[in-house]
């Protein structure tokens, strides 16, 4: 079965007709009625997968049941086309468009490995600075003690440091991202703006935040690829990665 356009709507890969399907989101010509599909037939499909992107609307056949939304087939069964969308997808992940992955990864910087930067960094919305504030012994500092996901640190804080170079510093320590950090002291939940009042001489902090997964050697365009192709969080893209060692079988694994 195929539309006016001449892509099919069948899977391609069993020839089921389901009413609720999938369309390769590169070359629009191909329907899949299930990831495990579109797996399975992604090596015989990815040479062709280059055909330009059909601008079409509607699917002809059955026109009063079939209906193309955003690259997906639903039922017009109950409900706007909107609602059925958000309740499809709260149970469905949408399919991955791995040509786009791997051409995204190859866009940025080359073949080359970006690893996490060598020494003291901090992690700030997925990306790493590597600007830690140095102590230096010569100039007055705080010895405090800082607790945070069971371990306990003990730190020389320089008592010039703004309340920002505090919190970098913080960061660094306990590997959890700046911007998911949140520091306690004697019960009060602090801020950049009121952490440099509390300094002084064995001062206790609580650091609550997750903490961040070891990304040594895995490269950081694989991340952020990973993420961004199937909206998974920080440390559970990292997670995946570690456990496949490819970027193709991490998404393949979603």
């Amino acid at each position: 079965m195929e539309t006016k356009d001449g892509s099919e709507i069948t899977c391609r890969t069993c020839n089921k007709l389901q009413k609720v399907m999938k369309m390769c989101t590169r070359c629009k010509s191909v329907m899949y009625c299930s990831r495990e599909c579109q797996v399975k037939d992604w090596q015989n499909h990815r040479s062709s997968c280059n055909n330009p992107v059909r601008k079409t609307t509607k699917i002809v056949e059955n026109s009063d049941t079939f209906d193309k939304n955003d690259n997906s087939i639903f039922s017009e069964n109950g409900g706007t086309k909107a609602s059925r969308k958000e309740e499809y997808n709260k149970v469905h992940h949408p399919l991955v468009d791995f040509t786009k992955a791997i051409s995204d990864k190859k866009k940025q910087n080359g073949d080359d490995k970006i690893t996490k930067p060598d020494g003291k960094c901090y992690l700030f919305f997925n990306k790493y600075y590597t600007d830690v504030p140095e102590v230096d012994e010569s100039q007055p500092v705080s010895s405090i003690v800082v607790k945070c996901n069971k371990e306990k640190h003990k730190l020389d804080v320089q008592n010039s440091w703004t309340g920002v170079e505090i919190y970098e510093y913080l960061s660094y320590v306990s590997m959890v991202p700046l911007e998911k950090l949140k520091v306690i002291h004697k019960g009060k939940v602090l801020s950049w703006e009121t952490i440099q009042e509390t300094l002084k001489d064995k001062a206790v902090y609580q650091v609550i935040g997750e903490t961040a997964e070891s990304e040594d050697n895995l490269d950081q365009r694989d991340i952020a690829v990973l993420m961004k192709q199937t909206g998974l969080d920080r440390n559970t893209a990292v997670q995946s990665l570690k456990k496949k060692g490819d970027l193709l079988d991490a998404l393949l694994d979603q």
